[in-house]
């Protein structure tokens, strides 16, 4: 049982930190030094939604950083737009 907790727990860490890695970023800059979306950038998010959905289920941490609205959607606390701006 520990060892699959420990893979478990390793498996979320690379995903933490495959998911905010640069060279898999739902961001990129073009030529003009503009941010521009990636193709299919709506099912990656999807994706990683998923993932992060279920290390919350699970219990488990992800080496990751969210903004404070981000937090208080995932609790269903309210929003405020000066939240979102700070």
């Amino acid at each position: 049982r520990q060892d699959a907790n420990d893979s478990l727990n390793e498996w979320y860490s690379i995903m933490g930190h495959s998911i905010f890695d640069p060279n898999y970023a739902l961001f990129m800059k073009n030529i003009n030094d503009n941010i521009t979306y990636r193709p299919n950038h709506l099912e990656y998010f999807k994706f990683i939604g998923h993932i992060i959905g279920k290390a919350i289920y699970d219990n488990k941490y992800m080496n990751c950083y969210f903004t404070r609205p981000f937090y208080k959607y995932i609790l269903d606390m309210l929003i405020n737009i000066i939240q979102i701006w700070n």
